[in-house]
């Protein structure tokens, strides 16, 4: 049995790189140098470019740059990584030594 591709969105820590297979979110995509990307259970997925795309939010449309198109996948994955690094989200961390 294959499983369906999911519409929606994961926010994942663990990733590395915004990634979705679905070519007809992105309003550009280009050729990228990074030509497999390795998964969370260790398999090795072919990119098949890179670009920008629209999303839609529970506050709108975001526009979201750097997601990589792999046809191989069967999900949508935000990396928190890059979230980060684009100021799109902020993390706070105390950090109290006695």
């Amino acid at each position: 049995m294959t499983k369906k591709p999911s519409k929606a969105w994961i926010i994942d820590s663990g990733c590395t790189n915004h990634m979705t297979y679905d070519r007809e979110l992105f309003k550009k995509l280009n050729k990228t140098d990074i030509s497999k990307v390795q998964m969370g259970n260790g398999a090795h997925v072919t990119v098949k470019g890179k670009g920008t795309l629209v999303i839609k939010s529970h506050s709108g449309l975001k526009l979201i740059s750097d997601v990589l198109y792999i046809p191989d996948t069967k999900q949508n994955l935000l990396s928190v990584a890059q979230l980060l690094g684009k100021g799109y989200i902020k993390c706070y961390l105390k950090i109290i030594i006695v």
